[in-house]
């Protein structure tokens, strides 16, 4: 399967949310981007996030047909950007489309046909997608040593934690009596953040409403006008694509609005928690949230039955496509296809009908929207505040910890004080032992460094 996605260097950040989450997925990525400047920043970070998680990651650079003096130079630059940004051996293969197709029409001799391909890096492209491909059938394999390779560095930042603790001694305890006290009130007055978290979804709520407004005024304005200028023949000819189209810029404006809502609970759910592990849990909660029972007539079953496959929502993919299959399965699109069926019929009984149906039909969507909406934010609150109670005890307690092992490192005489340090720094040195070769496996740069 190949899943073309949107680009990431646009004006639209969202657009890179897209994409990063489908990379997340992908068994290879093949990222686009043009010769006639190197790299951008987005591009880079894109790159940068995405090859933490995919091992099998090539880059091509195409238009070399339209940079003509400069294409070998933005190449080697792309080349040398991505091996100091991302820390890896990432193909970089140059090609033009245009150069190729030019080839193969040309009527050459086979030879030369066979050499105007091969500069135009097609083959080459393919070359790197096929080694790429073979290589993705050691992905479960390699995914089990990257899962290693991250438990392994927990375990190394715990060791450095407790060993910093053990030396710095008696000296740490304020500090960690301090980061104690102020986690101990926030959890003490979980009243005054849980109103605050309350003020902040009422507030992303709101502003989804007003999106979900400016977005179907627009559908609305924009049809309107399409209907008012076009004649009932036109009207007639194609009904299915005239309706399928309304019904295309309905969804679009539905998962444009999910969307901005998921960033903004995004937002909020990073700013309460010290790591993004959280989120990724509540986002797929909120994902299938969003997801309703269907409420189709036996008319258009045979129509959207089956066009989801469910397992893709627990994978958190989220954009416009996405939600569009989303909710296309629920009550939103049974009621707006039937509103489809129903427009067939009000096209032969003229434009005012049409229009009349044209607005109940987006007003069946803003309705099928907020409710959807309400229904995610009802479904997420309780995982935020549950999932912020429990992290802050678990922080006391790791804290609690470290006050502890620092007063017994304080009482303890100097000897034993060295053994305990001379064991902790055993223990790293074993643990960044099995570090390095799995990161040598995976070809991942070294985190590691000899402790003091």
């Amino acid at each position: 399967t190949i899943v073309d996605t949107p680009g990431v260097g646009g004006l639209d950040p969202r657009h890179a949310g897209l994409a990063r989450q489908s990379a997340d997925q992908a068994a290879v990525l093949v990222m686009v981007c043009d010769a006639s400047t190197p790299i951008t920043e987005p591009e880079m970070q894109f790159l940068r996030e995405s090859a933490a998680g995919v091992e099998n990651v090539v880059v091509a650079v195409t238009k070399t047909d339209k940079a003509t003096t400069r294409w070998a130079d933005i190449v080697a630059e792309n080349r040398r950007s991505i091996a100091k940004h991302v820390g890896r051996d990432i193909p970089v293969v140059s090609v033009s489309s245009v150069r190729a197709l030019a080839a193969q029409d040309a009527g050459l001799p086979d030879a030369l046909r066979d050499r105007a391909v091969t500069f135009s890096g097609i083959p080459a492209l393919w070359s790197a997608i096929e080694k790429s491909l073979t290589a993705a059938e050691q992905s479960p394999a390699t995914d089990a040593l990257r899962i290693c390779l991250e438990g392994l560095r927990e375990v190394e930042r715990a060791i450095e934690d407790e060993l910093a603790v053990v030396r710095a001694g008696e000296a740490a305890i304020p500090d960690l009596s301090a980061e104690l006290e102020r986690l101990r009130n926030l959890k003490d007055e979980a009243q005054h953040w849980e109103q605050h978290l309350q003020r902040d979804l009422t507030l992303a709520r709101q502003q989804a409403a007003t999106r979900l407004d400016e977005h179907l005024t627009r559908v609305r304005e924009d049809w309107t006008t399409r209907i008012n200028k076009s004649s009932m023949e036109v009207l007639r000819k194609s009904p299915q694509v005239f309706t399928a189209r309304i019904q295309t810029d309905l969804l679009e404006a539905m998962a444009m609005t999910a969307e901005g809502f998921l960033t903004d609970l995004e937002r909020i759910t990073t700013e309460l928690f010290d790591s993004t592990e959280e989120w990724e849990r509540i986002r797929e909660i909120a994902v299938a949230s969003m997801r309703t029972d269907p409420l189709v007539t036996n008319e258009v079953t045979s129509k959207r039955q089956g066009l989801l496959d469910p397992s893709v929502l627990s994978m958190g993919m989220i954009g416009t496509t996405m939600l569009g299959a989303v909710i296309g399965v629920g009550a939103v699109a049974g009621v707006v296809w039937v509103a489809v069926n129903l427009g067939f019929r009000a096209m032969r009984a003229g434009k005012t009908n049409l229009l009349t149906w044209l607005r109940e039909t987006i007003a069946t969507a803003r309705t099928a929207t907020s409710r959807m909406l309400d229904a995610t934010l009802a479904t997420t609150r309780p995982e935020i505040v549950l999932g912020r109670r429990r992290n802050l005890q678990e922080r006391i307690t790791v804290l609690q910890k470290q006050i502890e092992e620092a007063k017994r490192s304080a009482q303890a005489d100097a000897a034993a004080r060295e053994a305990n340090v001379t064991r902790l720094e055993k223990n790293l040195r074993i643990t960044r032992g099995k570090i390095t070769p799995i990161e040598a496996v995976l070809g991942a740069p070294s985190t590691t460094a000899i402790p003091a």
